[in-house]
């Protein structure tokens, strides 16, 4: 179940860039896609870009799906799991001892908490290849989504 955006995030895309670069254009800059990009490109971005607040245990995107966002984590943290590398190593006689929560495991498994400034599901978004790792909200958080 994913939430929509809040009402005060629905007055922030309202607003003039420039109130939005004041919010969110440090985090912009940290994201790796957007490291060393011009002033314009940024304040285009920030523009284009749509803020939505999500809640914690929310799968914002699923092994399979297709992706049409490219998703900057603005606020809070995701989780990212790939199901098909935990449960393959689950089922392959990995030792319990070395399973974390959710099948990831201590070596090699993918799992990964994404901060502030990171990107999420980029490789789906400019590949148009389905999703293959799940994105879960560990604590309330806001993205901003390009289309």
């Amino acid at each position: 179940m994913k939430t929509r955006p809040s009402s005060y995030h629905r007055s922030i895309a309202d607003q003039p860039t420039t109130n939005r670069r004041h919010l969110y254009l440090g985090q912009i800059q940290r994201c790796y896609l957007f490291r060393g990009a011009k002033q314009k490109l940024l304040d285009a971005l920030l523009a284009a870009g749509r803020v939505e607040l999500y809640m914690p245990q929310v799968e914002i995107v699923s092994e399979g799906e297709h992706v049409n966002d490219l998703n900057v984590l603005l606020q809070g943290s995701v989780e990212i799991l790939n199901p098909r590398l935990t449960s393959s190593l689950a089922a392959s006689g990995v030792a319990d001892d070395l399973l974390l929560e959710g099948g990831a495991t201590t070596h090699g498994g993918r799992r990964q908490l994404l901060q502030p400034g990171d990107c999420f599901s980029e490789v789906s978004f400019f590949t148009q290849i389905p999703n293959l790792e799940v994105c879960l909200i560990m604590r309330s958080f806001f993205r901003m989504r390009f289309r």
